[in-house]
């Protein structure tokens, strides 16, 4: 198999991303499943109609209005929406857990390269996008090893220091 055969498996990256930064004592202040969707969110909202309209391969100029759904100012929109979904008295929370995530996963992303229009930062204002990346999105085995091997080490200590019931 040629290397582009071999993606880095997003969700899962951005999921175990989210488990890294996620720190018990936090809990406090964040919701651990709100902020961990928020981390897969964006993928979850775009990636969905991307496969269902396969609109890359065969008509990518199409396709814009879906990468439009993965740019930061839709994305707050997005979850403020969502937060709606919620009781008033949580609301804001869920809205700020939501949006952590998110911009955890955005950051994620800007380490990515891409081969074309990757992500439309400045969306609505321009279509450049002023980010270069680190690592090309096909090389992203390297980055999700790293993050199963940190992510599992942090199961590990947590799971040793927490007291048995």
């Amino acid at each position: 198999m040629k290397k582009k055969d071999h993606p880095m498996p997003d969700l899962f990256s951005h999921a175990l991303g989210g488990y890294i930064l996620l720190r018990p004592r936090w809990q406090a202040f964040l919701i651990p499943s709100i902020f961990m969707l928020g981390c897969i969110f964006p993928d979850m909202v775009r990636g969905p109609l991307l496969m269902i309209t396969n609109l890359i391969k065969t008509a990518p100029e199409y396709s814009y209005p879906f990468l439009i759904l993965h740019s930061p100012l839709p994305l707050l929109v997005q979850a403020w929406l969502v937060s709606w979904l919620f009781e008033k008295t949580i609301r804001r929370r869920v809205f700020l857990n939501l949006l952590a995530g998110i911009i955890l996963h955005l950051v994620l992303d800007a380490g990515q390269k891409a081969y074309h229009i990757s992500y439309l930062w400045y969306f609505p204002f321009s279509f450049e996008n002023p980010i270069n990346g680190l690592w090309w999105a096909d090389d992203g085995f390297f980055v999700t090893a790293v993050f199963i091997m940190v992510a599992g080490s942090l199961f590990l200590i947590r799971r040793r220091h927490t007291p048995k019931r």
